[in-house]
């Protein structure tokens, strides 16, 4: 294929699959050959842009926080994101907290504190939380998602495309 270091690979909807490598020029070299997967041939292109061609963010930037430790309520959550030395936060944070799924979608005004928080680590009660930048729409699909198959859902596309390092991803449409 021309690859090399995988960094990661995320699969989107309509048969699209975004892989993003440890270098900018095995990028740019997988992109100049052509691929094909169980006898169909695949377009694969370098994102040099910011976001992934064909997708619309649904709402307004966000973080998606899941894996909440059981027992949490609302008022912790908020005391840790309105917390700027422990989460990178401040008072701006809305919070909608969904404590049976133990997930909350948490969106700033500020949209340098979004970017300052959505780039720490967080724990809460010692528990490692997921915490992705995306869209106040994606939260609502993921979980519907979720209920839909009982199990772990994938990432929705607008929160992968909101934040990527140009010319090391490439996008794959599969046939």
């Amino acid at each position: 294929s021309g690859g090399g270091e995988i960094v990661k690979m995320e699969l989107l909807d309509g048969g699209r699959a975004m892989v993003t490598f440890e270098s900018a020029d095995v990028a740019a070299a997988v992109c100049s050959r052509t691929h094909n997967l169980a006898k169909c041939d695949l377009t694969v292109e370098l994102l040099t842009g910011g976001e992934i061609p064909g997708t619309e963010p649904q709402g307004e930037p966000c973080l998606l926080v899941s894996d909440i430790p059981s027992g949490v309520g609302i008022d912790e959550l908020e005391m840790y994101f309105e917390n700027k030395k422990r989460s990178g936060g401040g008072e701006d944070a809305q919070i909608e907290y969904n404590e049976a799924d133990g997930t909350a979608t948490v969106v700033f005004e500020s949209p340098s504190t979004l970017d300052r928080v959505a780039e720490r680590t967080h724990k809460l009660r010692g528990i490692l939380l997921s915490v992705v930048s995306g869209f106040t729409g994606d939260q609502k699909k993921k979980q519907k998602q979720t209920h839909a198959s009982g199990g772990p859902a994938k990432a929705p596309t607008a929160s992968i495309s909101s934040k990527f390092e140009p010319d090391k991803v490439i996008l794959v449409n599969i046939p």
